[in-house]
């Protein structure tokens, strides 16, 4: 395996389309430019397009900077609350247990099943994908079945070639 990515890596690679590896809004698909998302209703790619230009040091596209300026507004002025303007926040649902998890959890259980694959046993077999391993790593990660394979196969996702 190489490197794993960067949690932020695998959050903007969602973000961008190029696979589903971390949950985004279910109300808006990853496809199209930023600016077309926007225009198809999706608020909270505004917050991205300003997030990626911080990030890379790029000035704010006029689109995004307009619509932050005139969301934000609406915001401060009570026409509209925080979660009408730009989505409601995953955190604060229901969704927060899951998310926070895994972001604990994504590249360590990615991490963990790549040791153990990669190493053998006591007659010098390399260790297989299997129950057994799920059910060792589950224990010594202190995460259930479903929630490991859920998040390995996330971390697969996010890491396909």
């Amino acid at each position: 395996m190489t490197k794993p990515k960067r949690l932020s890596q695998i959050i903007e690679e969602s973000v961008q389309g190029e696979h589903d590896a971390w949950p985004l809004d279910p109300a808006y698909k990853a496809e199209g430019s930023y600016e077309e998302r926007y225009q198809d209703g999706d608020n909270q790619i505004v917050l991205w397009e300003i997030y990626r230009c911080a990030k890379e040091g790029s000035a704010i596209p006029d689109w995004a900077a307009e619509a932050s300026a005139d969301l934000f507004l609406k915001v401060v002025k009570c026409e509209l609350s925080w979660d009408q303007a730009f989505g409601k926040v995953p955190a604060d649902g229901f969704y927060r247990p899951s998310i926070l998890g895994l972001a604990k959890n994504l590249l360590k259980v990615g991490s963990a099943v790549h040791e153990y694959s990669t190493s053998t046993d006591e007659r010098g077999k390399r260790r297989a994908k299997d129950d057994a391993m799920f059910s060792y790593l589950g224990n010594k990660l202190g995460l259930g079945r479903g929630l490991l394979k859920d998040f390995y196969k996330r971390f697969k996702i996010a890491h396909r070639s």
